[in-house]
């Protein structure tokens, strides 16, 4: 009896996962049920791993870690991140896009939040570490279902904690990029279930992972152009995919991301100038060229982008790539050992084989990429958080590599043959062994000394990092460096509480910034909240949000709140305050015309109106400051602040160790209701 082959002619495989090619399709099958096992499915104890290492230990194990930072940031932090504010900002309504900078799906996913929940710190934390977790779990099943055995899978995942833009930065920042690293982590998993299975379903996972990763950021293409290289330069992975299923991948990627298509087609000149504004700079150590002889502008901006480059890699990838040279010393070049003798070759192994060769093929684009950047492009810039769609594989990567330079407990070390199928028969078809070998069966080894290490420091970075962060908050400087966090926004909220509380008159506020803007949100979620260079999140496009309207109104507003269900509010009047009053008088009784003061806050010590607010004021709200306005101040004196924290050294001025400066604009605008 001859073994069925595939359409390249080559012997199928069959391997205790339920995944078979035969006669050219592909198709998920049920095994038949083997000693130890239920239906042919394995189980925890078939792996025979160490205790830690199990999918449901790890599975805790992310859960706990992500409870942990959960509850420090709700109890103990609150004010809102870098990241977080933007959002606060964007969040405020439905639209195609916020800004050229960023996809718009992450803002859609927190904007749905608040519209079920309302704005709070709550419902910006919350949403965030299920995304992490969920990346996380997402990371872990991409690992294992490349052939990494529990051990290594598990000590993938487990390694995230060792980069510092994950064990740190997850926390303290990051929305757009925690999105994309989701869909990296789902595009790996389901491009692995295509290769090895083929089901229409798969296909249509890959496309939806795909389109996910396209509008979280823009990053990702570079993550699928690498993804690509590495399936289409190997002919055997090339084999295993169906045309006409990836036709049908494509169509749903695209379905996804038909907004971003569309705004990039419509706006590419823009798109283009925030590369060029982000990546791409004039080198700061090149002298003035001769006109006739731009070379050494030319060179010196390329050498400035690849010592740029390198160091955003290795910041990327440290202390991880360290601790692995320490602890795995032969997964250095010339070091590792064989992958294992010819007749070890398990089903488990052969994937494993497959996909890292995958891994490195992938990393082979990313270097193409990277380096087209900077000696085609000229992108003179790189930073670590710009990483991730590039080297987020990486952990998954060095453990294909430790288990190929450790045999004695890698892919071979844990006997997982299907006993119904000869051994022979997987032999063949990696083309490791002769089709008579007979069958083997490979010991079942302890967890070795190295891997108990290497899960120390993991554990002992997440519990400094845990323990780290709450002594910030408890300590103060110097543990931190510009400390956001410590910033005591409650004083400035109970100030302006008067005008934009449930009692006040203000429907809006204008900040000088963004920190400012997203946590009076956080304090306000009733008002709206806008920031000058946040060109896009403008009142003119939030005003046509329906739902959320009625909370932005002035203290003469009339309108039921049922009736912003159906209808859509514009922006209608232009020119100095006297003149929307002027206006306003003269409308009907039955027009329904909003008008209403607005707050305008500022940080520092100085009471003039700084000038970024005056001109967006006039240019945003089409309202002219008033000649003469009362500037309130809300100061926090440095020997109040020192009294929690003796060691701060921050002053906004002398004697301060933050002053906020607000004026409120008497009428800033009508908003009329079609």
């Amino acid at each position: 009896m001859t073994e069925p082959t595939d359409r390249c002619g080559q012997m199928s495989l069959r391997s205790n996962d339920g995944l078979r090619v035969d006669a050219g399709l592909r198709r998920f099958t049920r095994p038949r049920a083997e000693s130890g096992t239920k239906s042919g499915i394995e189980s925890d104890t078939d792996h025979a791993g160490p205790a830690w290492a199990r999918t449901h230990v790890v599975i805790g194990l992310i859960v706990c870690w992500a409870l942990s930072h959960l509850l420090l940031r709700i109890f103990l932090i609150p004010t809102l991140g870098v990241d977080h504010v933007e959002q606060a900002v964007a969040a405020q309504g439905w639209l195609l896009s916020y800004g050229p900078t960023q996809p718009p799906a992450y803002t859609w996913m927190q904007q749905a939040v608040f519209e079920l929940f309302g704005p709070s710190i709550m419902a910006v934390v919350v949403p965030k570490y299920l995304l992490v977790t969920a990346f996380l779990i997402g990371f872990f099943a991409a690992a294992r279902a490349t052939g990494l055995r529990d051990a290594h899978a598990a000590l993938a995942v487990f390694s995230l904690a060792l980069l510092y833009q994950i064990g740190w930065k997850f926390h303290s920042g990051l929305t757009h990029s925690l999105l994309m690293s989701l869909a990296i982590a789902l595009s790996l998993l389901t491009l692995v279930q295509v290769v090895e299975r083929g089901r229409p379903l798969d296909y249509l996972r890959f496309g939806a992972a795909v389109g996910l990763g396209i509008m979280s950021k823009y990053g990702f293409a570079a993550f699928l152009f690498a993804l690509l290289v590495a399936v289409l330069t190997d002919a055997s992975m090339r084999a295993r995919i169906s045309r006409r299923s990836a036709a049908l991948s494509t169509l749903v990627a695209l379905a996804i991301c038909a907004p971003l298509v569309w705004f990039g087609l419509t706006h590419i000149g823009t798109l283009a100038e925030v590369f060029r504004g982000t990546m791409a700079e004039a080198p700061v150590t090149a002298a003035p060229a001769p006109a006739d002889n731009p070379q050494p502008v030319w060179y010196l901006g390329r050498m400035e982008g690849l010592g740029s480059l390198a160091l955003a890699v290795l910041g990327f990838l440290s202390p991880l790539w360290l601790l692995l040279v320490l602890v795995y010393p032969r997964v250095l070049p010339g070091l590792a050992r064989p992958l294992y003798a010819p007749t070890d070759a398990a089903p488990r192994s052969i994937r494993a084989t497959r996909w890292a060769g995958f891994m490195r093929r992938f990393f082979c684009g990313v270097a193409f990429v990277l380096l087209a950047l900077v000696l085609i492009f000229g992108a003179t810039r790189f930073k670590e958080r710009w990483m991730h769609p590039f080297l987020l594989l990486a952990p998954i990567a060095f453990m294909h590599r430790v288990a190929r330079s450790y045999p004695e407990n890698g892919w071979g070390a844990v006997s997982d043959l299907s006993h119904s199928v000869p051994q022979a028969s997987y032999a063949a078809s990696a083309g490791l062994a002769p089709a008579t070998a007979a069958p083997v069966s490979l010991p079942t080894r302890g967890v070795a000394l190295r891997h108990r290490v290497m899960l120390a420091v993991v554990m002992f970075f997440v519990v400094f990092v845990l323990g780290y962060r709450i002594a910030e908050q408890r300590l103060g400087p110097p543990l931190c460096g510009k400390c956001r966090e410590l910033t005591p926004y409650a004083r400035l909220a109970e100030a302006l509480t008067p005008h934009l509380g449930s009692d006040g008159g203000a429907w809006a506020v204008l900040a000088a910034d963004e920190h400012i803007a997203g946590n009076m949100r956080m304090q306000f979620p009733k008002r709206a909240v806008f920031v000058p260079h946040y060109a896009a999140w403008s009142p003119q496009a939030f005003g046509m949000v329906a739902s959320s309207a009625e909370h932005w109104t002035g203290e003469g507003a009339k309108l039921k709140k049922n009736d912003y269900a159906t209808q859509i509010l514009r922006r209608t009047a232009s020119g100095s305050a006297t003149e929307a009053k002027s206006d306003a008088a003269t409308t009907s009784a039955g027009d329904t015309t909003l008008e209403g003061r607005c707050v305008l806050v500022w940080s520092g010590a100085e009471d003039g109106v700084p000038s970024v607010l005056r001109a967006d004021l006039a240019e945003r709200f089409a309202t002219r400051m008033p000649e003469t306005i009362m500037v309130e101040r809300v100061e926090v004196p440095l020997a109040e602040f020192k009294a929690r924290f003796p060691k701060w050294e921050r002053e906004e001025a002398p004697g301060l160790a933050f002053a906020w400066r607000y004026a409120v604009v008497p009428d800033c605008g009508r908003w009329q209701v079609d």
